[in-house]
């Protein structure tokens, strides 16, 4: 027998930036091309290997409009780790970056691993916003992790390595919760 793992990650940024699209193809290797606002908050639960030991993610993909914000509070508890989105082709996006991490401190009451994930590159050559290194200092900045996604051509691997980040981070500080015995 061995340990099984459990890690909460919560999925942060603006309404149409692409979290559900990124939760998706992680989590069920598929895409759509159809925009549906999340409504309060959906939940994916998928079981993944890191680095050898079991790991359950539980992925809370938030409502990005403002009007849920009083909602959001409640699903931070036990947070481990955060994906937070902004859309490349939509610069308010990313300038909302500060005001999505400054919440997540202000409701995890910790620092915890966080990637700040750049999405939509499939549409950069005409459409950019932001430029990778903007996104990339605001990170390191924030003792962030950073990438930049597709989550329409992206390969499953490439987008699950960002979740597989964070909840190898979390593993590594030891802010996670350990299930029961898996056989």
């Amino acid at each position: 027998m061995s340990e099984s793992f459990l890690i909460k990650i919560i999925a942060l940024g603006d309404a149409g930036t692409g979290k559900t699209s990124l939760i998706r193809k992680f989590a069920e290797e598929y895409f759509s091309p159809k925009y549906l606002p999340t409504l309060g908050v959906d939940i994916t639960t998928t079981d993944i290997e890191v680095d050898g030991q079991k790991v359950k993610l539980l992925c809370f993909d938030t409502a990005g409009q403002e009007h849920y914000g009083r909602l959001r509070p409640q699903y931070y508890k036990g947070a481990n780790g955060v994906i937070l989105v902004y859309d490349i082709t939509t610069r308010p996006s990313y300038e909302s970056l500060g005001r999505w991490f400054q919440e997540m401190i202000r409701e995890v009451g910790r620092p915890i691993p966080t990637m700040v994930v750049g999405n939509k590159v499939d549409l950069a050559s005409e459409m950019r916003q932001v430029a990778p290194d903007e996104g990339r200092s605001w990170a390191k900045g924030n003792g962030c992790f950073f990438t930049e996604a597709s989550a329409k051509e992206d390969s499953s691997e490439k987008i699950k390595e960002i979740f597989i980040t964070v909840a190898r981070e979390a593993l590594n500080r030891g802010i996670h919760r350990t299930e029961s015995p898996v056989h």
